[in-house]
């Protein structure tokens, strides 16, 4: 698991249908603000929230979108704190 300013990323190496499965932790108030940028990404990640309450969710990346997610991810991270 990697901390970033209070947010917590946990990278899952598994496999679903082809999808990587990525897990993070981040402030409750700035899920809203992750998922609307995400929207205008396409189908980059299929977000799904595992607890609101908690801040956690859980990401199916598009197989090849994993370097650009991350990329976005590390570009956001200041944003998400």
């Amino acid at each position: 698991m990697i901390t970033f300013q209070g947010s917590q990323i946990r990278f899952i190496l598994s496999r679903m249908m082809q999808s990587t499965v990525m897990e993070i932790k981040i402030p409750p108030r700035s899920l809203a603000f992750l998922r609307f940028v995400l929207e205008g990404f396409g189908h980059l990640a299929l977000p799904v929230t595992l607890s609101g309450r908690e801040g956690r969710v859980r990401f199916l990346i598009s197989p090849g979108e994993e370097e650009r997610f991350r990329r976005l991810l590390e570009d956001l991270l200041p944003w998400l704190r």
